[in-house]
């Protein structure tokens, strides 16, 4: 199964989707720990291998 414009095979989008969501998940619940945080006013996208956070 191939996925996009590149070709990608759907183990190679899936292994990234799912590692970038792992992630993701792992930067919201470590936010949510902590008391003094607000979590709903930050935003957490993926660029790339990049984690990128922003305060709204």
């Amino acid at each position: 199964m191939k996925f996009g414009s590149d070709d990608a095979s759907h183990e190679e989008c899936c292994l990234q989707g799912h590692s970038s969501a792992s992630t993701i998940a792992m930067i919201k619940a470590a936010l949510s720990a902590a008391q003094d945080i607000n979590i709903s006013a930050i935003e957490i996208r993926m660029l790339g291998p990049v984690v990128r956070s922003k305060a709204t």
